[in-house]
């Protein structure tokens, strides 16, 4: 019996590792991209072209970039705004108005990053890296969805000087 359980143990650790590596994150991969398109996050303001000032919103300016890509992958977007603190690229925001689109954007981040950790019963999922947070959140009803990437060292910044504790 007993020259049995080493190869029964040794497929059951296998295949916890196959399991676990299938189905867990990549966040080095989120990390190493360090945000999206040619967009860098922690990038100066000052690198950037093709800004529209929309509004200041908690401490931050946001801009709509006028020279993004309508598509991505086949992945049409509705727009993309960026978020400046201190004139530094605190985050990048997409927004989707159709959900074959966002699906499709969706199952791209599981490829290239793992499964996002959801939240909640919407499809609202989370990527958290030690330089980039992702965010992906569809609303319910409209389809609509935003998906967000967050410096997080930029935000780190932000909350030490205005968020109350």
């Amino acid at each position: 019996m007993r020259p049995l359980l080493f190869p029964l143990l040794f497929g059951v650790v296998l295949q916890v590792l196959c399991f676990h590596s299938v189905f867990s994150q990549n966040t080095g991969a989120l990390d190493a991209q360090n945000g999206f398109l040619e967009l860098r996050l922690g990038a100066e303001f000052e690198s950037f072209k093709g800004l529209e000032f929309k509004k200041n919103y908690l401490k931050k300016q946001v801009y709509h970039w006028n020279h993004a890509p309508k598509t991505y992958a086949d992945i049409r977007f509705e727009e993309i705004k960026l978020h400046f603190f201190k004139k530094r690229l605190h985050s990048i925001e997409i927004h989707l108005n159709k959900e074959a689109e966002a699906t499709k954007l969706l199952d791209l981040f599981n490829l290239y990053y793992g499964p996002g950790e959801q939240l909640g019963m919407a499809p609202n999922y989370t990527w958290e890296g030690e330089l980039v947070k992702l965010t992906y959140e569809q609303n319910l009803f409209t389809k609509n969805t935003i998906v967000i990437f967050e410096s997080v060292e930029v935000e780190r910044i932000f909350a030490s000087e205005y968020i109350v504790r």
